[in-house]
């Protein structure tokens, strides 16, 4: 943007559930909102550094707003500012004794007195939930993180004072001097009432009162007295009679409510353009004693006139927005949801369905589109965002299944009380779950089925190709739960109907050990089998969580030194590993469900033909792999490769749309939606996305060949962050660019469940000698399933590839275990 550009931007804020962080630029003024979560400092900064002046090391904001005391909006502000890489001349911010209960300064909390243990439940039941898929782990840091946050927040706010910030605490500090000091940007406080924010206040106080003596009982209660196992059921509600639960459920209900509800509201214009922001707000519901309060505050956005921008409030969630809500504040043509990826309960199905609704207006969400701008222009709004599409009605997708795993080392602890919610609909037919506001709800058991209720249409199963003699295996009641009740019938008596050996007679919820020796009971009975088709996700045909690293090297290599994924990945080849010699005796491929039929039938359906009467190639790789060049041309076909950067999603446009595809990219564990290539320019953290959804093709080639770190991984989890009994989620095709590719008519999707290394030139080691054996066998004619089970043999047979470092053997035994091909590559 020019200098003097007036701009609003809408930060990626990374994997994290919810959180805000926005930037407003009009002129000269900056204006920060908010900061995202802890620890999210230097994805923060990165994109800040690019749009504000740095004094030293310092960014500096002409004002830094903080709209209430939730972590998912204090996040990274705290230590950005203690380390002195943000300063701020004024801050309005949101008044901590407020915050955290105390309608008079010298009123005293439950927390202030309580047991450390205590404190830290109560300080986590002060936050929004996590999702209720975090690992033990994953919540031990969210309540230690929520513990500390009151002293952080107040800390930090001493420090801007010695930095000779103008602090004014909303609701007890005069805003005169700062509302002149920003009028050029009409800069106006709405509210709450100093009311409104003394009422908010009791309620906290009343919350975390009721939730000390159900909390202090529930610790009795439990065994281990680990808060850990608390927080877990009171995400999970599980049992749905248990008392104390019920009690701390309706605490943190209350309590979440009413710091969201002391939420400052402020606008700001633009030259004409006139901006509504609203931190958590929940103008739609809130707690009872709050509600005539948030009629009032309602009534001031009203007077205030007609806004052109308008920032979702809570992250998109049912109780910040309804359609009154949106007339009142005169029909904005631009709206904006400020989230994380791991998206938890927001948006609200609800939410998006009528935004859907309604007619020419333009929103953006940074959970799908990353980092969003909205450029005022004189006549005009230009949005522009990272990745994805605008007006993306795609819900979250919360999935708690539980894989089955194994491990050659022993599991960690297993927490109770796992749940999924589960729906289904006729094949092609829309659905929307809608969660009620407040704490999680978690259906403990599924309704009965629901019949598609017409037939489905007919399976033109491999597209007329002749595939070898394959062993089929699913569960079919459990793929049944995944996609439909007539859909795995309709596929099942297609392949049947085939003359396919199929085998569908696993138990549902069978153990990988159990899975695996009634496979190998199969291809003992059926000697011709060429090869064998997992027909299914990880929920529906267990993989297995391998940790990798081999006994005569775990001396002398320590997991943590692999520090993207301590060498556990997923694994699919034991069940062709008839000896137990590690050594695959077969190929293997897998069809994900990823939650929808739409994504198998496809997989069923797939050609295998090429687009053209010529043979086209595609590929991008990382600008400092140049190893790659050397394989793309050993890639049969003619077309040239892409570098990123400077190549991104949107320049040159291009689309991986070639026979065959080669992707030499970063991935990420958390996010299936994009690869990227090199880091940003002077050591930026940034990375630019190199592939998209946007650049999959509505038709896709047969074959797909990466190696971009986790980018074959179809499950919410990778394999380090699922310890055995977590539940680790499924992806679907809107969550994965690889079940995206399968369900544009792919064959084959070839990649890794785990982090990818490569090599330096020329590429004989790691992941190079992979894609190099990968497209030898494939050229001279085997199919994609064929030659990654040729290559991972000749690979497996040089471990490790003239190296002489421990360390270096230890990776390519973990290449060689996470290389999978999914769909029905043969």
């Amino acid at each position: 943007m020019p200098a003097g550009g007036r701009a609003f931007h809408v930060l990626d804020i990374g994997t994290q559930a919810y959180g805000d962080c926005l930037l407003f630029e009009s002129g000269a003024a900056k204006v920060l909102f908010d900061g995202g979560h802890k620890g999210d400092d230097d994805l923060i900064f990165g994109q800040l550094k690019q749009r504000i002046s740095q004094s030293g090391n310092a960014l500096h904001v002409s004002l830094l707003v903080i709209t209430h005391a939730h972590g998912d909006h204090i996040g990274s502000l705290p230590s950005l500012v203690s380390q002195g890489r943000l300063v701020a001349d004024w801050a309005l911010v949101a008044d901590p004794d407020y915050g955290w209960g105390r309608a008079t300064a010298d009123a005293v909390t439950p927390s202030d007195s309580a047991s450390d243990t205590i404190r830290g439940l109560l300080a986590a039941v002060h936050e929004e939930p996590p999702p209720s898929s975090y690992t033990d782990g994953e919540l031990r840091q969210f309540i230690a993180d929520a513990a500390g946050g009151e002293d952080e927040y107040k800390n930090m706010l001493n420090t801007l004072d010695q930095n000779g910030t103008h602090i004014v605490r909303h609701g007890r500090d005069n805003e005169a001097a700062l509302l002149r000091a920003f009028q050029a940007i009409g800069l106006d406080v709405l509210g709450p009432t100093k009311a409104h924010l003394q009422a908010a206040a009791a309620e906290v106080l009343s919350a975390q009162n009721a939730a000390l003596a159900a909390a202090d009982a529930a610790l009795r209660s439990d065994a281990t007295g680990d808060p850990v196992n608390v927080l877990r059921r009171l995400l999970l509600q599980v049992p749905a009679t248990d008392a104390m639960t019920d009690a701390l459920v309706d605490a943190q209900a209350r309590n979440g409510a009413a710091v969201n509800c002391q939420s400052t509201v402020v606008t700001v214009k633009a030259g004409k353009w006139h901006a509504l922001l609203g931190g958590d707000m929940q103008f739609h519901s809130s707690v009872p004693t709050i509600e005539p309060h948030v009629r009032t505050l309602r009534a001031q956005l009203k007077k205030a006139g007609a806004f052109d921008l308008f920032k979702l409030s809570h992250h998109g969630s049912s109780n910040g927005w309804d359609r009154p809500l949106y007339d009142e504040i005169g029909k904005p043509k631009y709206l904006a949801i400020s989230l994380g990826l791991h998206k938890g309960h927001h948006p609200d199905p609800s939410v998006l369905t009528d935004l859907q609704s309604l007619t020419n207006v333009t929103w953006a969400r940074s959970d799908l589109n990353g980092h969003v701008t909205f450029t005022f222009g004189p006549t005009k709004i230009t949005v522009t965002k990272a990745r994805g599409k605008l007006n993306d009605p795609t819900p979250p997708q919360p999935d708690v299944a539980v894989a089955s795993t194994a491990l050659s080392r022993p599991p960690a602890s297993q927490p109770s009380g796992i749940a999924e919610i589960v729906t289904r609909a006729p094949y092609g037919v829309p659905v929307t779950i809608t969660v009620g506001s407040g704490a999680p709800q978690v259906a403990s058991r599924e309704g009965p089925p629901l019949d598609a209720g017409g037939p489905l249409p007919p399976l033109n199963l491999f597209a007329g190709r002749t595939l070898p003699r394959l062993l089929f295996v699913t569960i079919r009641d459990a793929l049944a739960d995944r996609i439909g009740i007539s859909e795995p019938t309709h596929a099942l008596d297609a392949l049947r109907a085939k003359g396919v050996l199929l085998y569908d007679e696993l138990p549902t919820g069978a153990s990988s050990r159990v899975a695996e020796a009634a496979v190998h009971e199969q291809l003992a009975r059926a000697r011709d089998v060429h090869g064998v088709v997992l027909l299914g996700g990880y929920s529906v045909v267990p993989s297995q969580r391998l940790f990798c690293l081999p006994p005569d090297l775990q001396d002398l290599v320590k997991p943590e030194e692999d520090a993207y994924d301590s060498f556990l990945v997923w694994s699919d080849d034991f069940y062709v590993d008839m000896n137990g010699d590690g050594r695959a005796e077969l190929p293997i491929t897998r069809l994900p469900d990823g939650r929808t039929p739409e994504l198998v039938f496809a997989q069923l359906q797939a050609s295998g033909q090429q687009r053209s009467n010529t043979l086209r190639r595609t590929g991008i790789r990382n600008r400092e792999r140049p190893f790659a060049d050397d394989v793309f041309k050993n890639v049969p076909g003619t077309g040239d490769m892409l570098q990123s950067a400077p190549a991104t999603v949107d320049a040159p446009p291009h689309s991986i749309d070639g026979d065959l595809a080669y992707l030499m990219l970063h991935g990420a564990d958390l996010d299936g939606t994009v690869f990227f290539g090199q880091f940003g320019e002077n050591g930026s953290p940034d990375k630019w996305p190199a592939v998209a959804m946007k650049n999959v093709p509505a038709v896709c080639g047969p074959v797909v060949f990466t190696g971009c770190c986790w980018g074959a991984l179809i499950t919410a989890r990778p394999a380090n962050q699922t310890p055995d009994g977590v539940p680790l989620g499924s992806r679907t095709p809107d969550q994965s660019l690889a079940l995206r590719i399968l369900r544009s008519g792919a064959t084959a999707f070839v990649g890794v469940t785990g982090a990818h290394y490569s090599p330096n030139p020329p590429g004989t080691y790691h992941g190079g000698a992979m894609h190099h054996a990968f497209f030898d066998y494939y050229k001279v004619g085997g199919s994609p399933a064929e030659a990654l089970f040729a290559a991972k043999a000749d690979f497996q047979n040089n471990i490790p590839h003239g190296q002489t470092d421990p360390f270096m053997a230890a990776v390519d035994v973990k290449i060689h275990a996470e290389y999978t091909c999914l769909g029905l590559g043969w």
